[in-house]
Formats: C-alpha cells, structure tokens, sequence
C-alpha cells in the first residue's frame, strides 16, 4: 500500500474586495497619535482602518462569524467599541489589536454606539428596544433602560448632568436618569420614526432627524443652569409645542423646539453626524447630498444679529419714506433666532448614495470629511472653516485590482 500525501488545509485570508460594507458606519480614529489620516469601517465581520494618505490597509480588528453593524470610537483614540448583528460588543485596544473586554446584553443588533467625553463609559442601542450602559474600566454593566417601543436610532451622553438620550423608531427622544434608571422626559414632537439625533454647541441644542425634510432644533436648559446662563442665550425664541404639558416650569429639564433646518436632500434623514467640539453638522439622506451646517459661538452669533437688525433697519427707513411701512412691520425684535446661530456650509455632492460620515475638525480650523458610498468607496474631504472655501478631495479608495 502506497504512502498517502499530505495536503495543507485551506483557510480564508481575508474578505476579498470588501472596502467598506454598507450597513455599518465609520468613524475617525487615532493611530501613533496621528489624527485625520485613519477611518475606520466595517468590513463584513472585520473592522478595517484605512489609511487615507496612502489609501492601503492600516490595520485589521479582526471578528469571527458575525456582521459588524456599529463602530465607535474612544476620545482618548486608544480604543474602538465594535458592535455586531448578535448583539455582542467588542471593545479593542488599538495598540495590540487585542479585545479588551466583551459586552453580552442585547438580543438582537446593535444600532448605535457611544462613548463619554472621557471614555470611561459605553452607551449602546440596540434593535431589541433596549439601551444599554457599560462600564468599560470595570467591564461590566451598569444600567439598561426600557420603555422605547421600536428599534433604538441614536443614544447620547449629556456630560456633567448624570442623563442619557436616546431616540428609537416609536417617534419619541427619551430623557434617562443614570442613577435612577427611569425617564424623566420624553419628546414628542415627531409624527414619524426618529431616524438620527445629535447634541451641538456644548450640549445645549438637541437636533432630530425624521422622515421629512426638516430638521428640528430644540433647546436644553437645565433648571440648575438658568441662573448662570447669558441672557443673550435665552433670548433665542422659544416654540412651544401643543404636547408642553403644565409642570414644565418645575421639571429638571426644559426643552423647546427653537425651530427647523430645512434641508436640500431627498428622502429620510438616514444620518447625523458631528465633530467632537460638537460645533458642525453633517446631514445626509436617501441620496448622494451631504449637507453641513456650523453652530455658531455666542459672540458670533450676536455679530450676524446686529447685522440682520442693522439691515431690516435700513429696509424699514427706505419703507416709511415711500409711505409703504404698516405698523407691524415698524417694530423690530431685537432678538437671537436660530437663523443667528446656525449658518449652512458648503454641502458635498459625491457620486453614490451616503452610507455614513465621520467628521474631524482639526486645531487649524480644517474639517475632514470622512464618508462611506453605497458603490464599496471611502473618500476623504477636506474644507476650511469660515472662508466658504471648495471642498477637496484628499482620498478616494475605490476597488482595489479592477
């Protein structure tokens, strides 16, 4: 009987043209402490982290036999949360490519990811209705919190003031207390689901993403902040919703739509983005607009009101000398609206569908506009702030070997 050869067994080497896979989201990170050259992306049950100067693979978080559906990034860039289509969580240290530590809670995929300003804590949503809060030093879980009826689209960390957001399918934006575990608040000014939410400017506006093509801007004031505030910042007009019930004034939180950003997109908002000075917002939909918008500081905004006041003035003495002036439009209320606070950037037309954005506003005041196509491309853009500059394209990384 002859002797029997022996053959090496066959393994997969990797996901092979996969550059970034549509149902997962991207985000910046950090690598050697070098900042705005990295995005990293889902690819099938990988992580993958391009890089961007070179546009070649910087490094692989690898995964076994699960989809990655969420990406989140640490502040200190140190580590990267992965959340997959079991509900599991995967939290990796950059530095080894090793798993730290690995959450087990949810029973279905996880759809949002969060880290706190000093990532100690991780705020996760999944499509079983839940949110949950991790622990992330001690590698546990500390709260979940119940009472949304659809699948969770965003949570948030309010710092400072001990709450988290989170906003679902059901229509409504839910206020949680962390110590408590209960709601103490709920939005609901949303005929349709809430498909994205933000906090912009220091925490202090709230903005919702639904099926229409406005986006609704609410302002937070916190009872215990009232008496600290500027008054140039409560002068913002207030929109108060049929829904206010009368125990607002008394509630820990006030909360009021101060009014909406129109958008140039088509469909649903499918996402909201912003940079960690939570100064830009990127909003894109069903099509291939990415539009930006820039939360203004407090003394820049009073310019662009007395600006506005300064020409309405002037439109007014030219109508009272032809005679055509009325008595209401003699009366100029000289107050902030959002019109002075939000101004409209320049929006980027790419050439596919949006699949998800990242943004990074650097020291020099240039933002780097990270997207992922529904046509397997990253792109990497670049504009500067305040000059109305065009928009660059730094990178794009398109099917490698075809």
């Amino acid at each position: 009987m002859g002797l029997t050869k022996q053959y090496l067994r066959y393994v997969p080497s990797g996901t092979f043209n996969v550059i970034a896979s549509a149902d997962c989201n991207s985000t910046h990170v950090s690598l050697n402490g070098i900042s705005g050259r990295y995005i990293a992306v889902g690819g099938c049950e990988h992580v993958i982290i391009w890089d961007m100067r070179l546009g070649e693979k910087a490094q692989v978080l690898p995964g076994e036999n699960v989809v990655v559906s969420q990406i989140a990034a640490s502040p200190s860039g140190n580590h990267v949360a992965v959340g997959y289509v079991d509900g599991n969580i995967n939290v990796f240290e950059l530095v080894n490519n090793e798993v730290v530590c690995v959450f087990a809670g949810h029973k279905s995929a996880v759809t949002c990811l969060q880290y706190d300003e000093h990532g100690h804590r991780l705020l996760s949503g999944s499509k079983d209705t839940e949110v949950i809060l991790w622990d992330v030093v001690a590698e546990t879980g500390v709260a979940r919190f119940s009472g949304h009826k659809g699948a969770i689209t965003s949570v948030l960390f309010v710092n400072g003031k001990n709450c988290v957001v989170s906003a679902s399918k059901d229509t409504f934006v839910k206020f949680w207390d962390i110590e408590t575990k209960h709601c103490f608040k709920t939005l609901g000014g949303h005929q349709m689901e809430v498909w994205s939410a933000v906090l912009l400017k220091e925490e202090r506006y709230l903005v919702t993403g639904s099926m229409d093509q406005e986006l609704r801007v609410w302002k937070l004031n916190w009872t215990a902040d009232v008496k600290d505030e500027d008054k140039l910042a409560r002068q913002l007009e207030i929109v108060k919703l049929e829904e206010t019930d009368n125990v607002e004034d008394s509630s820990v939180l006030q909360c009021h739509q101060v009014g909406t950003l129109i958008r140039g997109g088509k469909g649903r908002v499918v996402g909201l983005t912003t940079d960690l000075g939570q100064t830009v917002l990127a909003c894109f939909g069903t099509d291939s607009l990415l539009e930006l918008f820039e939360f203004c500081s407090d003394q820049e905004a009073k310019v662009r009101m007395d600006k506005r006041i300064k020409k309405q003035r002037k439109k007014l003495a030219k109508l009272k000398e032809s005679g055509e002036a009325d008595l209401e439009s003699t009366e100029i209320a000289e107050l902030l609206t959002l019109t002075d606070e939000v101004k409209r950037m320049t929006s980027i037309k790419l050439e596919s569908k949006i699949k998800s954005s990242t943004l990074l506003l650097g020291t020099t005041g240039e933002l780097r506009v990270g997207v992922t196509l529904a046509n397997n491309t990253v792109e990497l853009h670049s504009l500067k702030m305040g000059d109305g500059s065009e928009v660059k394209c730094l990178k794009q990384v398109t099917q490698p070997g075809h």
